[in-house]
């Protein structure tokens, strides 16, 4: 007696359904850490970004005025003036949903880094760091006391 061989078996489709289920998982979970990284590393850079932005300001005497970066929750903010208004505000950056503030530490512990209008100096120098949600990264944003900001992805 013979036995139809054409096609496939059973437990053949089996395996080669779990095979492609194994793939997709691994592949979804690299997809998933890839975005929140560069969800981190764009969130970095746009605090870099704004305080250059507030440091080029005051350094241009920009409306005769000192700018600074104001930090909260998840938010940061350029203003103009020595302290922070909310309605002084220039612009304002928000963290994605997958990054948030680890640590914020600087020099007057305060959210607040304003910039000298002569010399771009700031007295409130330290670190920011930024962490994923799921803490698989983070990046540190410093600040030195002459104001240069540099960020370690």
């Amino acid at each position: 007696m013979s036995r139809n061989t054409d096609g496939f078996s059973l437990l053949e489709i089996i395996v080669a359904i779990a095979i492609i289920g194994i793939i997709t998982a691994i592949s979804v979970a690299v997809f998933v850490n890839l975005h929140n990284t560069e969800a981190l590393r764009r969130d970095a850079s746009s605090i870099s970004s704004l305080l250059e932005t507030a440091r080029v300001h005051s350094l241009s005497s920009k409306n005769n005025e000192p700018y600074g970066v104001y930090i909260e929750d998840n938010e940061s903010m350029v203003f103009s003036g020595s302290t922070f208004d909310p309605n002084n505000v220039i612009t304002r950056a928000s963290l994605h949903s997958t990054v948030q503030f680890d640590e914020i530490t600087l020099t007057n512990s305060t959210s607040t880094v304003l910039f000298d209008k002569i010399t771009g100096a700031t007295d409130n120098h330290g670190v920011i760091v930024l962490e994923s949600v799921r803490r698989a990264a983070s990046s540190t944003v410093s600040i030195e006391p002459t104001g240069s900001i540099t960020t370690d992805f």
